[in-house]
């Protein structure tokens, strides 16, 4: 048996809205902790801050192997721009020698570039990785002081100096790169084609080779991303689902994340209950002689739900009502004590506006 929820000149349960949702990676992996250091509940999290990462060695490994991949190509190219040049180049006539060299200099400048972002890739995941274990240590030593050894803080955070300054210069040299291969692609262009058609074959095999490379090392650089994820909003642990060491399958949960505030309480009506948008409501703190804060009915939810536990007035007895979202004003805000999400607060509903009945 159950009641639909009734509301008179009386007060009836609210709660100050929680949100709560699963942390999980987009990608398979094992999670690891530096210093063997992982969150507990109710450790809070920044916005933005690392919440985990995964285990970057196998992401490292596959950028290494193109990488000596990438050696041989350019070994591979040399290799025939030389026996090209002493089997056939002289048979062109000079214009046709001026077009092939500019031909084999932007294929060499072509792999040299996708050499120089593979190495900005190395370097930026290893990056990532320490700036991460450090964000996490920084922050479980600002909340539980000497959990973290001071040392491997400081060793971190010259690490991750050193390799901020070595993924800069590099990125700088990589952006010369491309400036200089398509200046040597703009020269290629003032020359007509040669009439020498095997260039074109002797190359085909080495350009589809290096154009694979490229593809696998902009696919291997965006899940960088992926090894780590951040807290989406200002936060709270509220429960530990995985350990380090733990393998993970893409979409697993690492933690529940919940918000540290909110901006509306939740309560409910009846259904037939006059309520509308905009009316006039009070909101008290469930404490003898709390202060009562003036506010307004912002949402109404579109469907009878039933009323969590928490906020019957008898628990033996099921109600069901209409959801109510009600802004929490400002001058209830208190820094000093703040409403908490899931916080009860008595809602009263304006007779004078309207009384749901």
């Amino acid at each position: 048996t159950h009641v639909q929820r009734r509301a008179h000149g009386d007060a009836i349960l609210g709660e100050v809205e929680s949100f709560e949702i699963p942390i999980a990676f987009d990608i398979d992996g094992s999670l690891i902790a530096p210093q063997d250091s992982f969150w507990q509940r109710y450790d809070s999290v920044g916005q933005g801050e690392v919440i985990a990462q995964l285990d970057d060695s196998l992401l490292r490994a596959q950028i290494q192997t193109s990488e000596a991949r990438l050696v041989q190509l350019a070994a591979q190219l040399e290799a025939a721009r030389a026996d090209f040049e002493r089997e056939q180049l002289t048979l062109l006539e000079s214009h046709e020698q001026q077009r092939v060299r500019l031909r084999w200099e932007f294929e060499r400048r072509k792999v040299q570039r996708v050499q120089q972002f593979a190495t900005v890739s190395a370097d930026y995941a290893q990056l990532q990785g320490v700036t991460a274990s450090l964000n996490i240590m920084e922050s479980i030593s600002r909340q539980r002081p000497g959990l973290v050894d001071q040392g491997s803080l400081m060793t971190a955070r010259a690490e991750k100096e050193r390799l901020t300054v070595l993924v800069r210069e590099n990125r700088k040299v990589y952006d010369e790169m491309r400036q200089q291969e398509t200046e040597a692609e703009q020269q290629l262009k003032q020359f007509p084609e040669p009439v020498v058609a095997n260039v074109q074959t002797i190359l085909e095999p080495i350009q589809a080779s290096i154009k694979v490379e490229e593809l696998q090392m902009q696919e291997l650089s965006l899940k960088i991303e992926d090894l780590v994820v951040r807290a989406p909003f200002d936060g709270t642990i509220n429960e530990v689902l995985a350990s380090p060491g733990q393998r993970l399958m893409a979409g697993d949960p690492v933690v529940t994340f919940a918000r540290r505030s909110s901006d509306f309480v939740i309560s409910y009506v009846g259904e037939r209950a006059n309520v509308y948008q905009g009316m006039e409501v009070s909101l008290r703190l469930p404490t003898p002689g709390g202060r009562e804060f003036k506010s307004n009915v912002s949402i109404i939810g579109p469907q009878i739900e039933q009323v969590p536990a928490h906020q019957l007035r008898d628990q033996a007895t099921p109600e069901w009502g209409k959801p109510v979202k009600i802004p929490i004003p400002p001058a209830m805000r208190s820094v000093e004590n703040p409403l908490r999400p899931g916080e009860l607060v008595h809602v009263f509903f304006r007779s004078g506006s309207g009384a749901p009945r």
